[in-house]
């Protein structure tokens, strides 16, 4: 009995340490070791080379995020080995904040069923394994939360600096999540003393990321990159309200966002274990609406004004059409509703907590583990750049989109490369011996003579799923 204790003890006196180790081994174990897509693709390379000017990675450049990539990457061999040890790090931060901020405010709330769901879910897993910053991001927004909370109770506290600390290196870290952390921000901003200090500490935090980009690309160089990025990302690349005006689509695809690539939730596409899964998070969030307690109203009504701020920007102003991605910081809020509902379970009726709970538990954890070993397979465009590195150099003529045309080139693949949007005169003139890496019929005449059709589940990565290239 003694020597039991005693291990019980030293687990509970280091359950952090112990939930960081399993967190960082969990995602090594799944690191994947290739390069997905073109976002990830930039990052990769930034792993190598920091190069705002060669968008290694685009604007803001990230290097926060890129130091500790370089760091670990010289620390541990591989940079995919750093993408994922910085994934374990992220996913332990935002189980760890979550924690910290239900004590807070919804102390009821069993610490054991938040963490599993937060650990098993999908998409945190598959962010945690992805050559991207989103996660550790995301981890940031929750940590900001916290200093929220902890404001609330002492505004004479540090928490109001650290909050808006943390809000200048989340601007450097992952800018398109601001939109999220502006209410609390604001809030402890007007309610709190010291506003000048606030000020400062929040433009400390903004020099952690801007002084160092500054320091390595020159004032008019970064000014052009950021006016080009921005025209881009609103106008020209797609996937915006600009360009992308379906009102309709635009919010089932947020819906779709956060039920299936969020959650894991099904739809009539996916494979029949996601329906026990989409019943126990429902069980959960039901019980939750139900249940709700005075107080957690309350900041819940904060909590959701600082969710709709940024759903209106993901809907309007992200690449919510092809990047699922962009609901990522808003999976742990809707986890606390889920595990709230669960906690009342095991309160008042155990039975229908046993049981609910281990189906939920049981789908997410299939889902999770399929998801995550397709993961580590090639995704279709990988699978596309692998066939062209195995053909002869002096055989390839490849004609495609810009995009598609960088990510092969800028993985060494040697060929000609002809952009179907700029170079369609040469095009049209081309008899044989090229290939396409897509279908454009407007275009080429030709009847193909093979054809390789790459696949991937979209629900790994929604980005070019599938991938035709044709031989002509």
């Amino acid at each position: 009995m003694v020597n039991k204790l005693s291990i019980v003890e030293v687990l509970t006196k280091n359950r952090w340490l112990l939930l960081a180790v399993f967190c960082i081994v969990s995602r090594l174990v799944t690191a994947i070791f290739y390069v997905e897509d073109p976002d990830s693709l930039r990052f990769a390379l930034a792993a190598l080379d920091f190069d705002l000017a060669r968008s290694q990675p685009h604007f803001p450049g990230y290097p926060v995020f890129c130091f500790l990539m370089q760091v670990f990457t010289l620390m541990l061999g591989k940079f995919s080995l750093a993408f994922s040890f910085i994934g374990g790090v992220a996913t332990f931060l935002i189980i760890y904040f979550s924690i910290k901020i239900v004590e807070i405010y919804a102390p009821h709330i069993n610490k054991w069923i938040l963490s599993l769901l937060l650990f098993l879910n999908p998409m945190i897993w598959l962010m945690g394994n992805r050559y991207m910053p989103d996660l550790l991001g995301a981890a940031t927004v929750m940590a900001i939360f916290y200093c929220y909370a902890r404001a609330n109770e002492n505004k004479r506290s540090k928490y109001p600096f650290l909050l808006q600390f943390c809000t200048g290196i989340l601007a450097g870290l992952r800018l398109s999540y601001l939109p999220l952390v502006v209410i609390p921000s604001l809030v402890v901003f007007f309610r709190g003393e010291k506003k000048i200090q606030q000020i400062l500490a929040l433009g400390v935090g903004a020099m952690v990321w801007l002084g160092p980009v500054v320091a390595l690309t020159d004032l008019d160089t970064l000014l052009s990159i950021a006016q080009l990025q921005a025209e881009g990302h609103f106008v020209e690349w797609g996937g915006t309200i600009t360009s992308e005006p379906s009102y309709l689509e635009r919010a089932a695809v947020v819906i779709e966002s956060i039920w299936a690539y969020g959650l894991g939730g099904w739809l009539l596409d996916r494979h029949w274990i996601t329906l026990p899964l989409s019943a126990g998070l429902l069980v959960g969030l039901v019980v939750s609406i139900v249940r709700m307690k005075a107080g957690e109203v309350k900041i819940a009504r904060l909590f959701g004004i600082a969710i709709l701020l940024y759903l209106i920007w993901i809907y309007l102003f992200q690449n919510i059409m092809y990047k699922p991605r962009h609901v990522l910081p808003l999976i742990p809020f809707i986890i606390f509703a889920v595990a709230s509902g669960y906690s009342a379970l095991w309160r008042k009726t155990k039975t229908v907590f046993y049981v609910s709970f281990a189906v939920l538990l049981i789908s997410t954890s299939a889902i999770t583990a399929v998801l995550v070993k397709q993961h580590k397979s090639p995704s279709a465009i990988a699978q596309a750049k692998d066939l062209f590195e195995a053909l002869p150099e002096n055989s390839l003529t490849i004609v495609s989109i810009p995009l598609v045309n960088d990510y092969l080139r800028r993985q060494g693949v040697k060929s000609r490369f002809l952009s179907i949007e700029q170079d369609q005169a040469i095009i049209e003139n081309l008899e044989d011996n090229f290939y396409t890496i897509g279908v454009f019929p407007k275009l080429i005449k030709q009847q193909e003579s093979k054809q390789h059709v790459f696949y991937h589940n979209p629900y790994v990565n929604k980005m070019w799923p599938t991938v035709i290239v044709n031989v002509y």
